[in-house]
């Protein structure tokens, strides 16, 4: 199954690729459901030509991009110079750039799109980055007249998510506001990120090396804390470099952590000089969307044998295979969004109560999607915790709620410390499933092994919800 949010990486990819639209006239926002949005601009027609050739989100644009020049701002010189273009935001999961994400807009907007379209009306789009390679894009535009203050949208894609306007360094608006021990996201505050780690693709190999000493986990785990990559491409680094990726850091030698470093390197640069991406498939569903090819993925250390075995025009191996497209964006479009998509009114051609239940049943299939994820990801967390025994159960014994209160660094491996009214309450931790990185909330009231059977209920319970699920969906189709 896709998980539907980004790496690090692959957030990357999609911000380069974007950057020919820097320039761009805010034009709308639209909140299409709770934590979904979708921005609209336009962009001079002749910025896009010279890149038409080199990069595909231009030609797709150019060839199917339009301007309407009845909903925005007055651009002036006609539809025929400007193009049309969205960004679609799934806060906590993914983004990418559309001729047209294929969605009905609401009628009305949403009272943090209307924030939106009040706080950008006419601004330009100076810029779109990425704040580190955290999993947070970055759009600034111009400053109102009078003002030199830029505005920043900040679009979080880890965790729940978030959409964080700020202008002169301070929140004028957030999707959702909320307090951490070293982080305050509210109307007002002075705007800070997250904790950063470092920038892998900046790291020097003395850097490297220097990172490695003294940490004493296992080698995928310091790929992933020490050098900030994304889990999937820490286990790739161990695939290709044929280490164990459970091999104690503390028992590698100065010519074996070399080997870990030119393998890393390899794959960084691979990444860069990538220019499209990579979707992987495995028993014929994808799985994987990254501008690298996984060799860990298909089991085969030889990566240009592998890329001939599975490549899409020999699809076999039981539906193991991967496909190469030009543009990232357009591959989180057609396999991250498309599939849940609504359909545009132009396409509904049924009566209003076939119209319904055709809704109906999209939001069951919604539903089942997300009972099956739920089902597979709580089973995975508790699992988890077992593999990872003795850190779990050292961090659930030392911690003190009050110590934690007063001083949160006193507890480096605590995400969050919820409490509630009784006196307890729970901490979030980082674990690694067989998936990738994933955050699990504990209760301190329970062990290690109470807690995974706490998840492991959830997951039942998750799974008893299916049943109901299909009984709905069997009895829908039968109406249409």
């Amino acid at each position: 199954m896709l998980k539907r949010t980004l790496s690090s990486i692959a957030l990357r990819k999609i911000v380069e690729e974007a950057r020919i639209l820097e320039g761009a006239h805010f034009r709308k926002a639209y909140q299409l459901d709770y934590g979904t949005l979708a921005l609209r601009f336009a962009i001079r027609r002749s910025s896009l030509e010279g890149f038409s050739e080199e990069n595909p989100l231009a030609g797709e644009l150019l060839g199917e991009g339009t301007a309407d020049e009845t909903d925005g701002i007055s651009l002036g010189e006609g539809g025929g110079n400007y193009v049309r273009f969205d960004l679609f935001v799934k806060m906590g999961g993914y983004i990418f750039f559309s001729p047209k994400v294929d969605a009905e807009m609401p009628a009305e907007p949403s009272p943090f799109a209307m924030k939106l379209r009040k706080a950008l009306k006419n601004r330009t789009l100076r810029s779109i980055t990425q704040l580190e390679l955290d999993r947070i894009a970055v759009l600034t535009f111009d400053p109102p007249r009078g003002s030199e203050d830029e505005i920043r949208l900040y679009l979080e894609l880890f965790g729940d998510g978030n959409a964080i306007l700020v202008r002169g360094g301070r929140i004028e608006h957030a999707f959702t506001s909320r307090t951490w021990s070293s982080r305050t996201v509210k109307r007002g505050e002075v705007f800070s990120p997250p904790p950063a780690g470092p920038d892998p693709f900046k790291l020097t190999r003395d850097e490297f090396i220097r990172a490695a000493d003294g940490f004493e986990e296992d080698l995928v785990r310091f790929l992933i804390r020490k050098i900030n990559l994304p889990p999937i491409y820490a286990e790739e680094v161990c695939f290709r470099a044929s280490i164990d990726k459970r091999s104690p850091m503390g028992s590698m030698d100065g010519p074996t952590l070399d080997r870990v470093h030119a393998v890393f390197n390899d794959v960084l640069v691979a990444v860069e000089e990538q220019k499209g991406c990579m979707v992987h498939f495995q028993k014929g569903d994808p799985t994987l969307i990254e501008p690298l090819f996984m060799s860990s993925v298909f089991g085969m250390k030889d990566i240009p044998g592998a890329m001939s075995r599975f490549s899409k025009k020999k699809a076999g191996e039981g539906g193991n295979y991967f496909l190469e497209l030009p543009s990232i964006n357009q591959a989180v479009e057609s396999f991250m969004f498309e599939n849940v998509a609504p359909l545009p009114k132009n396409e509904r051609s049924k009566g209003r109560g076939a119209e319904r239940l055709e809704k109906l049943l999209k939001s069951q299939e919604k539903a089942m999607r997300e009972r099956e994820g739920e089902t597979e990801r709580y089973r995975l967390l508790a699992d988890a915790l077992h593999m990872d025994y003795r850190r779990v159960e050292g961090i659930l014994g030392g911690f003190d709620p009050a110590l934690y209160t007063e001083d949160p660094s006193r507890f480096p491996d605590i995400v969050s410390f919820d409490p509630d009214r009784r006196g307890g309450g729970t901490i979030t931790l980082n674990v690694n499933t067989e998936r990738g990185e994933d955050v699990v909330k504990l209760r301190i009231d329970r062990d290690v092994n109470g807690n995974a059977e706490l998840l492991y209920e959830m997951s039942k319970k998750a799974r008893r919800k299916l049943e109901g699920i299909r009984k709905a969906m069997e009895s829908t189709v039968k109406k249409i």
